[in-house]
């Protein structure tokens, strides 16, 4: 005896829910690139204020290594707001190329942080 089963899906049931699940992936999609901008934005803000202690500490608002900071805080910036008009696959190259300028910058600022300590 065979039994067969009988679905009560219908084509428009599953085109409904196909739409569904992609609309809720977007939806994801976007709350992770606003985390993510928000927390960029936040490392900005420090970024900016720890320059701005360097700066104090050089004493040399013309310093090489401030300008160059400053310069790179403001591409860093440039980029963050680009990443808000962002997604997909465009969001994933954007938030790489961010970590990546984050670290670069970070690892500067510490760098200079330490030297200004060493005057």
């Amino acid at each position: 005896f065979m039994s067969r089963t009988v679905f009560a899906t219908s084509a428009s049931d599953v085109q409904n829910k196909a739409g569904e699940t992609v609309d809720t992936a977007a939806e994801f999609s976007k709350e992770k690139r606003d985390r993510f901008v928000k927390e960029m934005d936040e490392n900005l803000a420090i970024l900016s204020a720890k320059i701005k202690d360097l700066k104090s500490k050089t004493g040399n608002s013309k310093d090489q290594t401030v300008s160059k900071l400053e310069d790179d805080r403001k591409t860093l910036e440039h980029n963050i707001t680009k990443m808000k008009k962002t997604s997909g696959k465009a969001f994933v190259r954007v938030r790489d190329g961010l970590v990546k300028a984050w670290n670069d910058i970070k690892s500067s600022l510490n760098s200079a942080s330490e030297d200004a300590e060493k005057k």
